[in-house]
Order: C-alpha cells, then structure tokens, then sequence
C-alpha cells in the first residue's frame, strides 16, 4: 500500500469515527424504562420519565434521527414523534420524525416555519418528559427564529451583513444569540418544565459548545454591549436594520 492509500485510508477511519451511527449509542442507551447518557467518566440515568422528544438539528440530523429510533427500538421504550431540520443537500424523510427542508448557508422561510412548529410541539411539556436534543453543524441557518419585533427578512439581511463584513465565526454567533428565541441557550427555556440533555456533534475548531449551532442549549455570557461593539468594530452598525438596532439598544438598556 502506497503513502497516498495509507494517508486515504487514515482519512477514512476518521471521518468514519465520528459518523452518528457510529458513535450515539456510546453516549446514550435504553434499558428498559430507563434512558442512561454517558456524560465523560459518569452516567446520567433518566428514570420514571413519561414521554421523551427527540430533537435534531444541523447537517447530521438524518443520520442522527435515524440511529436514535435504532437505540429507543432495542431498548422498547416508545419516543413521541421527533422533529427533523436539516439542509435541502442532506434531506431524508424519517419515519417517526416531521422532516423539515431548511435553508443552509442562508437562513429561509421553510426555517423559519420549522422553528416555528418546533416551538409550539415544546409549549405543552410536563415536569416529567424528557426532550433530547442532537445538534450539528448548520444549526444556526437551519432553524432561523427572530427575537420579537424582528421579521425573517430583517433577520436574512442581517445575516448578509455579517457574512460579508469580515467578522469571525464567533463573532457573527454572538450577534445571531442576540436577535434568536432558539440561540445562545433560548431552546432550553422553551422545554421549561421538562428534563432536556443535549448531544453536540462539533465542527468547531476547540469544540466551543457556543458556537456550534450558535449555542443552542448552551448558557451565553455574552451581552447586548458586545453585540454592539462588533458591530461598531467591523463598520456596519449603520447598516443594521431600524427594528435590529431597536432591538439591541433595548437589550443593552435592560442589563
């Protein structure tokens, strides 16, 4: 075998390791009535739950959707119906789950109309469900949902705006948290009152859990003051739209 086979073959492994239906069900496995998530070292085991909501989002959803009902169906214990938002290039229907088509890299209406749904299938959850959530790269896009008093189109041309101004992709995930009811930890107060464990599969560099689907379950420490300083730093706060820049100045008043 040549260096360039050997090199191929290495590269191969690689990105076979970190396939979903290669590696969930180290992290997560069913006995029973009993779901037990491996978190490092320890276990979490999830007992006397009622209903559980799986929940995918990103590019790997299909294939994280589909190895989830493998899990919950060799452990017999019955999920409620999931919702799948994934890109258009990676789209698969999935039985059990209502499959969303969405926008990747440009966030569109069949986005918003997912989050949307997604937040009204979480508005009625009780102190003993469970919602599992398995997120992957592209979320952000994936699953657009504007701060109140923000439109979609407000949102797409802010967007726009960040792809095009220079900042980084931490930088640009700082500002969407601030302008999302699902970013920077928003999707966990909607499953308010219920127990919710999430699975980050990461195609960040460091594996800053924030940044992944900018942050989705995740506590964001970040401020309305930064959002504006990033915006001032990259010269385009005079570009934001009118119900934007009300929306930050607002946030940044409340602090």
């Amino acid at each position: 075998m040549s260096v360039t086979e050997q090199l191929l073959e290495i590269f191969k492994y690689g990105v076979s390791s970190v396939q979903p239906n290669n590696i969930l069900d180290n992290f997560i496995k069913v006995q029973n009535k009993k779901i037990i998530v491996k978190e490092g070292s320890k276990q979490k085991i999830y007992s006397k739950i009622n209903r559980v909501f799986p929940i995918c989002i990103g590019k790997a959803s299909v294939d994280m959707a589909k190895k989830i009902k493998k899990i919950f169906k060799k452990g017999n214990f019955k999920a409620e119906k999931g919702i799948l938002i994934v890109n258009k290039e990676n789209f698969t229907e999935v039985e059990g789950f209502k499959c969303f088509n969405s926008g990747h890299p440009i966030p569109n209406k069949n986005g918003f109309k997912a989050s949307k749904f997604l937040e009204n299938y979480l508005s009625k959850l009780e102190k003993d469900d469970l919602v599992l959530i398995f997120i992957s790269g592209g979320g952000s896009a994936l699953a657009p949902y504007p701060a109140n008093g923000i439109k979609l189109e407000e949102k797409l041309i802010m967007n726009k705006i960040l792809l095009e101004s220079g900042a980084n992709i931490k930088e640009i995930n700082i500002v969407r948290k601030h302008l999302s009811k699902l970013k920077g930890g928003n999707l966990v107060k909607i499953c308010n009152p219920a127990h919710v464990h999430s699975f980050i599969l990461s195609d960040v560099i460091g594996d800053d859990l924030g940044s992944i689907a900018s942050g989705m379950t995740i506590y964001d420490n970040s401020t309305f003051t930064n959002v504006k300083k990033i915006l001032n730093k990259y010269k385009i706060w005079t570009k934001v739209p009118k119900n934007i820049k009300n929306h930050i100045n607002n946030g940044e008043k409340k602090k």
